[in-house]
């Protein structure tokens, strides 16, 4: 968490102000029905934040032959754009990362991120997340746009692992992290606001090559 918090220390201020223009004053009208996409999530839904913060630096998860060697797509862990990028396009809009140095974007989620802060985990939570969003944006949401929330898969990696006691704790408390970002969401103004379900973990090739993967499908019903 250090290593990359210290990286992001220094980029967050310019970063912030960048994006509060943006944001307020559009670089050009959109098709879209709405003005713009916010996001929070983790892998999945990071278009480049990881790979800004630790300056083209991202490694292999310890995986093996199960995910292919770098570089990935775009500056995504996909061989392909993330579905932000996807959605974004067909909207007109854009999923640019939080942290690209040209221009900010509204794309907030970083890869490995949890719902929850945990000391031993490295990306930047959803919380967290949030928390970027409100010191970027002044704590006020734009009534138009979306706010996207999609996380909870590396909870339940984790959660897998543990006894039922811990596991039960800790993926409550990613419950809770989405319930808290919610509701601070609604009180900074957001009307438009989607909390997508965390996939099948259980059928990654992980959970299965770890043997949690029965675990790991019943904690993503």
């Amino acid at each position: 968490m250090e290593f990359l918090l210290q990286k992001l220390s220094g980029k967050l201020s310019s970063v912030c102000l960048a994006l509060i223009l943006v944001t307020f004053f559009p670089l050009q009208a959109v098709a879209s029905t709405f003005s713009n996409f916010f996001f929070f999530g983790d892998s999945l839904a990071d278009s480049g934040n990881v790979f800004y913060a630790l300056e083209g630096e991202i490694t292999v998860p310890p995986f093996g032959a199960l995910v292919p060697p770098r570089p990935y797509a775009s500056k995504t862990f996909s061989n392909e754009r993330v579905w932000t990028q996807y959605l974004a396009q067909l909207n007109d809009l854009s999923a640019r990362a939080f942290l690209n140095p040209s221009i900010p974007g509204t794309n907030f989620a970083f890869g490995g991120a949890l719902n929850q802060p945990l000391a031993q985990i490295p990306s930047p939570s959803l919380e967290e997340q949030f928390a970027f969003w409100q010191q970027a944006t002044g704590n006020t949401a734009d009534p138009n746009a979306v706010y996207f929330l999609q996380g909870g898969g590396n909870d339940i990696r984790i959660a897998a692992t543990l006894d039922n006691l811990l596991a039960t704790a800790l993926l409550q408390n990613a419950v809770n992290s989405i319930d808290k970002i919610i509701t601070g969401l609604i009180e900074a103004g957001a009307t438009n606001i989607v909390v997508i379900n965390s996939p099948d973990i259980g059928l990654t090739p992980d959970a299965v090559a770890r043997g949690i993967d029965s675990q790991a499908t019943t904690f993503s019903e």
